[in-house]
Order: structure tokens, then sequence, then C-alpha cells
């Protein structure tokens, strides 16, 4: 695994929580949550050296509810144009939505994109916001991912790798992002999909956007993505797709 720098993040946060306020997801409490959602290959979403997180990580979980893959630059491209921040490298889910509404999505073969251009069918019909652990929970518990933008702290380019005792059975290894109190200071603003949840551990497994330099998955505690959600992150929940 090599070191990673701060200019693989890209999200810019909204000037406001109005998109959260005024679209909140209000989903039943579930229990016994244990799941891991089959992911993309790391390669087919690895936004390299480029501050486009939120284009990636999105079409990423496109990828997911539709079984293509799709252009993840292009989606950032139009974000740019929707978010108020034209100046400015990076951008926000909010913006991706409101082009998955608006324009669909344009899928992409063996890394081109088709001739047909984007379509609506392959964008969104709706989404919400999930703002606490329990509501992303229980998106998890329905087998479907969650983008989560939040504030990414230095320490958490190298996560820690840990030795777990599972129920008794053999010892696994597994990378867990470390307690905010831990982490230092804020690098910059990431945008990353919540891929599994375990209710076992208290944690979601975060899958991201960096190829095979990052672990495929690393592990979050409950209580830190609680705290990320107070400052100022936001958990994109996709929850109704276009007729197809």
């Amino acid at each position: 695994m090599t070191t990673l720098g701060p200019h693989l993040l890209g999200r810019v946060a909204p000037p406001d929580d109005a998109h959260v306020r005024a679209f909140p997801l209000t989903v039943p409490t579930v229990s016994n949550v244990e799941v891991e959602i089959r992911r993309p290959t790391l390669s087919l979403y690895d936004q390299g050296q480029t501050p486009r997180c939120v284009g990636y990580s999105i079409s990423k979980i496109m990828n997911h509810y539709n079984g293509y893959a799709f252009d993840a630059d292009w989606l950032y491209a139009e974000c740019k144009k929707v978010d108020g921040f034209p100046g400015e490298d990076g951008t926000n889910a909010r913006a991706a939505c409101d082009v998955l509404r608006r324009e669909g999505h344009w899928r992409t073969i063996r890394g081109v994109r088709v001739k047909a251009g984007p379509k609506l069918a392959h964008g969104i019909a709706s989404n919400r916001w999930a703002t606490s652990v329990d509501a992303i929970r229980s998106v998890l518990a329905t087998k479907q991912p969650v983008a989560i933008g939040i504030d990414w702290h230095e320490a958490w380019f190298q996560p820690q790798k840990v030795t777990a005792n599972n129920a008794g059975a053999t010892p696994v290894s597994e990378w867990w992002l470390q307690p905010i109190i831990n982490a230092g200071q804020i690098a910059g603003g990431h945008e990353i999909g919540i891929w599994a949840a375990s209710d076992r551990r208290q944690a979601f497994g975060l899958s991201n956007t960096w190829g095979t330099s990052w672990p495929a998955l690393v592990w979050v505690s409950y209580s830190t993505v609680s705290e990320l959600l107070a400052n100022g992150g936001d958990a994109c929940a996709v929850v109704d797709l276009p007729t197809r």
C-alpha cells in the first residue's frame, strides 16, 4: 500500500444543508445488520491523481444499480456546471444527484463512452439524505450502498491493520480508520462509498476510489461516522430509479 496525499481528495461541501433538511431519509429501524455488498473491481473506478472522488464514488454506486460501467469524469464535469464552485477543484454529492436526476448517466464499454450519450434511464428518480447511523444501517440492510461526504483526516491515508478474532475462528486481518481523536488534522473533504455494515463490529465498511493503493475495504466505527455527520458530513441514498 503506497502513501497517498491530500491531492486525491475532492469533496467541496455545499454552502448549506438545505438538501438534507428538505429531503431527509425516513426508514424503519433494523437490527442485526451484517452485510457486505459486492463491488466493482478496484481498477474500474480509480480517480488517480485527480480531485474527482465525487464523480468516481457516485458512478461506482450507479454501476451497482445498473450493472453497467459509467464515465465518472463526465459526471464530475457536469457537477462542476451546477455546484456553484466553477473555479474550485472538487464538487459534492448534492450536485451529482442533480445531474443524475436531470440527465442520467453516460455508460462506458471498456472505458469508452457509448455513442448514444447519457440516458435518463441510467440515472436516478429521487434520493434522500441519511442523518444518522441507524438510517445508513437501514439502507445497507437492503443491500444498497450509501455515498458519504466527510472531512478526511491525515491519518486515514494510512489506515491501521488490526487482527480480529472472529468468534473463535482463525484470526483475520482487517483495515480500520483511526478514531478522530487520533487521526490528526483535517486534510480536506472526501466522498466515499459505504458498502458494508456490521453490528458485530459496530462499524461500516468503506470502499474507496484509489485503485489498489488503498485496501479493498476499510472499517470505520459507527461512532466516528456519527461524529462526521454532525460536523458537516452528508450521506446520500438512492431511493427511486427511473422507469426502465
